[in-house]
């Protein structure tokens, strides 16, 4: 809870409307219960022990004032400038770097910043930054596009991680050709004089080729495709040992009637409804989300791949699953007359549309119908006879 705690109180502090005030306003703001503010009081105590936060004037609360050099983050703007994104919190928040202050930084690098004072406007001290340290690089790999320039080879990077062209030699090494989709390494990173110097080490194919383009996105974000070994074993287990009419300690839902909705295409269906009236004539909507965490054991392959890879990944004609297919494409896929597990919030509303109550489930469910999202638009316009 603590942890909790301290990650809401930076949040807070943090935000551009935040104003500074007393402990017990920054409590009720959020939503702290008389029982659980001795713990909040703890966490708050421990981040101004740390120098996180201050109090200030008429105990006033605030985050650390900035220093003379902030370490941070490093985005880029096509424009040139920049801003460096404090690794630590500070009152002032992300530091503006001018076009003549970034250096040799490229979006993402970890770097230090000295802090240079512009003089107050509007009674505010206005700052402004100049990179004097790169402490680590983000990444030294880049897709773009190959060109040529009288005698120059170069690669013009895909994005806006990494604005200027690449100079390249030797294409013929890895038969890279003009318009070619490549991956190129950075051998010399650029200067205020100098394009970086690189050398080609993939050839994706044409540009304006699918493929081509496909692979590009996947290489500029990092996208995994396939699963390592660990991750599939797990899976199949977790598949094997799947068994709906061994559901203890979860809510029967099987018997409702039960919709999802995706579009045409969808593969996978990860949430499903139920609408239904109570006994006091109440409306009750149900929504009921695949139990995936049931499958997944906390701090196993399949649990680590799924942080580093965060969610699902929709490209044009292909997808990117979080989790392999015959978990997210199988057991927690809530596919039509299928017995699966789930995550059910029930919501019960008056009619006016006032929230009554709410509670929450373990549960075993079974969709009853496949929507789509035309199919459900034309039900809520009454033409309902194509559906029992």
């Amino acid at each position: 809870m603590q942890e909790t705690f301290r990650k809401n109180i930076l949040q807070y502090l943090q935000d551009d409307d935040y104003t500074p005030m007393k402990l017990s306003r920054l409590a009720k703001d959020l939503g702290v219960s008389n029982d659980d503010y001795p713990e909040f009081k703890a966490a708050f105590d421990e981040l101004r022990g740390a120098g996180h936060v201050v109090i200030g004037q008429r105990n006033l609360i605030d985050l650390k004032p900035i220093t003379n050099q902030v370490v941070g983050t490093f985005r880029a703007n096509p424009k040139g400038f920049g801003f460096v994104i404090p690794l630590e919190p500070n009152a002032h928040g992300d530091l503006f770097i001018p076009p003549d202050g970034v250096g040799e930084a490229m979006t993402g690098d970890i770097v230090v910043a000295n802090v240079i004072k512009k003089g107050k406007r509007e009674g505010q001290m206005r700052l402004s930054g100049r990179i004097i340290e790169i402490r680590e690089r983000a990444r030294n790999q880049f897709v773009g596009t190959l060109t040529r320039r009288e005698k120059l080879w170069l690669v013009q990077p895909d994005g806006s991680a990494f604005i200027e062209p690449i100079i390249v030699d030797d294409v013929t090494a890895k038969n890279a050709k003009e318009n070619d989709k490549v991956v190129v390494e950075i051998l010399t990173y650029p200067t205020e004089r100098y394009l970086a110097q690189g050398v080609i080490v993939n050839v994706l194919g044409k540009a304006g080729r699918y493929e081509s383009e496909i692979q590009s996105v996947m290489h500029q974000y990092h996208l995994a495709d396939a699963f390592a070994q660990d991750c599939i074993d797990q899976a199949r287990k977790a598949a094997e040992r799947f068994n709906p009419n061994q559901a203890a300690n979860r809510e029967d839902i099987s018997g409702k009637v039960m919709v999802t909705i995706d579009p045409p295409d969808a593969k996978d269906f990860d949430d499903a409804i139920t609408l239904e009236k109570d006994d006091q004539g109440h409306s009750v909507l149900g929504v009921h989300i695949a139990d995936v965490s049931h499958f997944i054991e906390p701090g196993s392959p399949l649990d680590d791949e799924a942080k580093k890879r965060g969610n699902s990944v929709y490209l044009p004609g292909r997808t990117i699953p979080m989790l392999p297919e015959i978990l997210s494409n199988g057991i927690c896929s809530l596919q039509p007359d299928q017995k699966r597990f789930a995550k059910s919030a029930y919501i019960t509303y008056d009619e006016r549309g006032h929230i009554l109550s709410r509670r929450f489930a373990n549960s075993l469910i079974q969709s009853t119908q496949r929507l789509t999202y035309l199919q459900a638009d034309a039900i809520l316009k009454g033409h309902t006879q194509d559906f029992p």
